[in-house]
C-alpha cells in the first residue's frame, strides 16, 4: 500500500514540478528594452497595419496536416517528441525530379492569378524546380481560396493537396512562394534548432495557448546560416497577446517576416535539396545571419567517400563513421524548457522505488 502511495506522489510531484519549470522558465523572458531599434519600423508598419494570416488552429500557424495536439505527444529513445508521421521527411515525399503538377481553383481573379503565375515563374528562374500545368497526373497542387486564410501541407503527400491562398494572401509573390515552399518540404526558419543564437522569444506576450508554435526542432540546417530575410521567418508579433509588442526579436537589427520575395537561402535551401547543378552551399561569410553554430556544407563529408544529399538529410554516416548531418529538420522537435534531472525529494522516492 505504501508503495502505490509514494507512486502517487512521486507523479504529483514531478508533474508539477514539470508543469512550474515551464511556465517559469518561458514567461521570464520578457522584450528587450531596445527592441525598437532591432527591427526596422517598415518591417514593423508592415505586420501591424496587415491581418495575422497565421491560425492558431494549425501547427505553426499554417501548416496542414500534422495534428498539434499530437505533434509533441510520442518520444523517441532521447525523449525527443517525434512529429506526426505525414510531416516527416524522406527522399519518397519530395517531388519526383522537381516536377509540381499543378491547377488554379476557381475564385480567383486574372489579377490573383497573375500573382500566383509570376510567383512560381520567379521560383522556376532561381531553381532547378519545375512547375508544369497538371493534365492527368495524380499528385499535384491546387491553389484555392476558400476565405480561410494561408496554409499548405508540408512537401508531397499524395493525390491532390490544396494550398489554401485567400484574398490577403496573394497580394505579392512572397505570401505564395511561402505556402509553395511548405508543399517543396520546408518548415518554418525559426523553429531551427539553434535559434536562440540569432533570436530572442518573448514568451510573456505568447499566448499561452500557442507556446507550441514556438518549438524548435531537431533539425538539418542544410549548411546553411540563420536567415533572418527568409520568406519563411515568422513576423515579429505572430501570435502576440499584444499585436504592439513582439513575440520574436532579432539579437541584431533585421527585418524579420519577409513575404515579399524569397532570399537567396531560401533559393539555396531549394537547390540543396532537389540536388539542383550549381552552388549549393554559400562560403562562410555570406549569408544574411551572423552563422550558424555547427553548420556545415552538405557537398561531402571527411571521410575517402562522398555522401549524397540524401544520407545528409536522412543522417546516415560518412565512411569517417561520424553522423553526415543532424536529421531531416521535419523528423524530431524539442520542446523547451527540457524536464528536470531528479533531485532532492524526487530522487529520493525514485531511488527508494527503484526507479
Amino acid at each position: 500500500m505504501w508503495k502505490l502511495v509514494c507512486h502517487i506522489v512521486l507523479l504529483l510531484f514531478f508533474l508539477y514540478h514539470v508543469e512550474s519549470a515551464s511556465i517559469s522558465e518561458r514567461s521570464k523572458r520578457a522584450a528587450p528594452a531596445n527592441w525598437r531599434d532591432l527591427i526596422p519600423q517598415d518591417a514593423i508598419e508592415a505586420h501591424t497595419q496587415s491581418p495575422l494570416k497565421a491560425s492558431e488552429n494549425l501547427f505553426e500557424g499554417d501548416i496542414k496536416g500534422v495534428d498539434r495536439t499530437a505533434a509533441g505527444g510520442s518520444k523517441d529513445e532521447n525523449g525527443l517528441a517525434v512529429l506526426a508521421q505525414n510531416a516527416v521527411m524522406s527522399k519518397s515525399q519530395l517531388w519526383p525530379g522537381g516536377i509540381v503538377p499543378y491547377t488554379i481553383g476557381p475564385g480567383y481573379n486574372s489579377q490573383q492569378k497573375s500573382v500566383i503565375e509570376g510567383a512560381l515563374r520567379d521560383l522556376m528562374a532561381k531553381t532547378c524546380v519545375k512547375f508544369v500545368p497538371r493534365t492527368n497526373e495524380r499528385d499535384y497542387i491546387t491553389y484555392i481560396n476558400r476565405n480561410s486564410g494561408c496554409s499548405s501541407y508540408v512537401a508531397r503527400v499524395g493525390g491532390q493537396q490544396l494550398i489554401d491562398l485567400q484574398e490577403g494572401c496573394i497580394y505579392q509573390f512572397g505570401e505564395v512562394q511561402h505556402e509553395t515552399m511548405h508543399a517543396l518540404g520546408f518548415f518554418h526558419e525559426q523553429s531551427r534548432k539553434d535559434r536562440d543564437d540569432f533570436v530572442t522569444i518573448v514568451w510573456d506576450n505568447i499566448q499561452r495557448d500557442n507556446w507550441d508554435q514556438f518549438e524548435k526542432y531537431q533539425s538539418n540546417l542544410l549548411g546553411l546560416p540563420y536567415d533572418y530575410d527568409s520568406i519563411m521567418h515568422y513576423g515579429w508579433n505572430y501570435f502576440a497577446n499584444d499585436r504592439s509588442q513582439p513575440t520574436i526579436v532579432p539579437k541584431k537589427r533585421a527585418s524579420i517576416g519577409n513575404r515579399k520575395v524569397m532570399s537567396s537561402t531560401d533559393v539555396q535551401k531549394i537547390n540543396i535539396l532537389y540536388e539542383c547543378p550549381g552552388p549549393r552551399a554559400p562560403s562562410p561569410s555570406s549569408g544574411s545571419s551572423s552563422g550558424s553554430s555547427g553548420s556545415r556544407s552538405p557537398s561531402g563529408s571527411s571521410g575517402s567517400g562522398r555522401v549524397s544529399i540524401w544520407d545528409l538529410l536522412l543522417g546516415r554516416r560518412g565512411s569517417s563513421g561520424s553522423s553526415s548531418l543532424d536529421r531531416t529538420s521535419s523528423e524530431t522537435i524539442t520542446s523547451a524548457p527540457k524536464s528536470p534531472a531528479k533531485s532532492g525529494f524526487l530522487g529520493f522516492l525514485s531511488g527508494l522505488l527503484g526507479g
